[in-house]
């Protein structure tokens, strides 16, 4: 089961860094140090867009994996032996709000106002 849910885990990350990259905007991907993490967490990764009004990198995102823990507390299994609880995976794609700063701090031009990475335009 943990090689499973470590897949999902990789590629959980790999999409949702692969998203800010196409953003075009100064990115920082980390692994949390363990004081960091809460106690359900036993791994995370954060997603982190510079914002130069801050003059530092700003959390966006992030995909913790949480294995067992919750499910032991919720009494969540998979199989009919009551042995085996589930894994888990928590994303959060975006904070929306630190997102539309970064990219709009980042897409400021002089003299011409705003223009956003191709990305965001309507087509």
């Amino acid at each position: 089961m943990s090689n499973s849910v470590d897949f999902i885990y990789i590629q959980l990350a790999t999409i949702i860094t692969s998203f800010y990259q196409r953003l075009n905007v100064p990115l920082r991907v980390c692994l949390s140090p363990s004081y960091e993490l809460l106690s359900y967490e036993s791994l995370r990764l954060t997603i982190e867009v510079y914002l130069p009004s801050q003059i530092d990198y700003v959390r966006v995102g992030s995909v913790s994996l949480i294995d067992d823990y919750l499910a032991r507390r919720l009494m969540i299994k998979h199989n009919s032996d009551n042995k085996s609880y589930v894994a888990m995976v928590h994303a959060r794609v975006a904070d929306v709000s630190q997102l539309a700063k970064c990219v709009l701090e980042a897409s400021q031009t002089i003299g011409r106002g705003i223009k956003l990475p191709s990305v965001l335009s309507m087509r």
